[in-house]
C-alpha cells in the first residue's frame, strides 16, 4: 500500500491516473481543510529525484509546466475523470483507428487507472476508486461496467474538453461552487491580515518597559 502525505501531514488519496511518455495527470483529494496546496507538485518532484538517483539519470522528468486547480463533485468530477483517462487514445497519433481500434488500445494501456475502473484487472492498491464510482449511481455490483460504458462511449464521438471550463486557472466547477470558494479565500485573507496585525503589535511591546509603566503605578 502506498500512501502520500501533505507538508502537513494529512493523507493525500490518489482516486486516479493516466500518464503518457513525459507527461500525465492525478486525481488528488485529502479530507483535511488544513492540505498544503502544491501537494501534487511536491508528489512529481519527489518521483523525479527517486527516478533519476535510479536509473542515474539528470535533468526534467516530465515535459511542460505543472498545473492544479479544485474541481466540484458531481458531473464536474465524473467527466474529469473520463477525459483523463481518454488521453491515451487521444490526439493525432495516438487517437488513430477506428472507435474499436481504440477501445482495444485503451483496454491494454498499463499506465493507467482506467483497467481497474473498467473491471478489466484488479485496481491499483493506492487509488480509491470510491469517489468517482459513487457519482454514476446505482447497483454496487456493476458500478465498473457503469463506469466503462460510459467513458468508452466517448470514443465514439468528441466529448467536451473540462480543462477548458476551468474558472480563475484554478477551479473547475459551477457558480455556486465558485463563490463558496471566493467568500472562503476572502476569509482567509481577513484571518491572516488579523494575525499579522496581533503579530506585529506583540512584537512592538518592550517587556521590560511595560513592568517598569506598571511598577509606577
Amino acid at each position: 500500500m502506498i500512501r502520500v502525505y501533505d507538508a502537513a501531514g494529512n493523507e493525500i488519496e490518489t482516486h486516479q491516473h493516466a500518464g503518457e511518455f513525459k507527461s500525465g495527470e492525478l486525481l488528488l483529494s485529502s479530507h483535511r481543510s488544513s492540505a498544503k496546496p502544491g501537494t501534487g507538485h511536491w508528489l512529481l518532484v519527489a518521483y523525479t529525484v527517486y527516478f533519476n538517483r535510479r536509473h542515474r539519470w539528470s535533468g526534467h522528468l516530465f515535459q511542460g509546466r505543472y498545473k492544479s486547480f479544485l474541481v466540484q463533485e458531481g458531473d464536474y468530477l465524473l467527466g474529469l475523470s473520463r477525459y483523463v483517462h481518454l488521453n491515451p487514445v487521444r490526439g493525432v497519433s495516438l487517437g488513430r483507428g477506428t472507435p474499436s481500434e481504440r477501445r482495444k488500445r485503451l483496454r491494454a494501456f498499463r499506465w493507467s487507472s482506467y483497467r481497474g475502473y473498467a473491471g478489466l484487472s484488479a485496481p491499483f492498491p493506492f487509488v480509491q476508486e470510491t469517489i468517482v464510482l459513487d457519482e454514476l449511481r446505482g447497483p454496487r455490483r456493476a458500478e465498473r461496467l457503469r463506469y466503462r460504458r460510459f467513458a468508452e462511449k466517448a470514443l465514439l464521438r468528441e466529448v467536451e474538453n473540462p480543462f477548458e471550463a476551468v474558472q480563475w486557472q484554478a477551479v473547475l466547477g459551477d457558480e455556486s461552487f465558485v463563490q463558496k470558494l471566493r467568500d472562503r479565500v476572502k476569509g482567509l485573507h481577513k484571518q491572516r491580515r488579523e494575525i499579522t496585525s496581533i503579530r506585529k503589535a506583540a512584537a512592538s511591546i518592550d517587556p521590560d518597559r511595560t513592568l517598569q509603566r506598571v511598577a509606577e503605578k
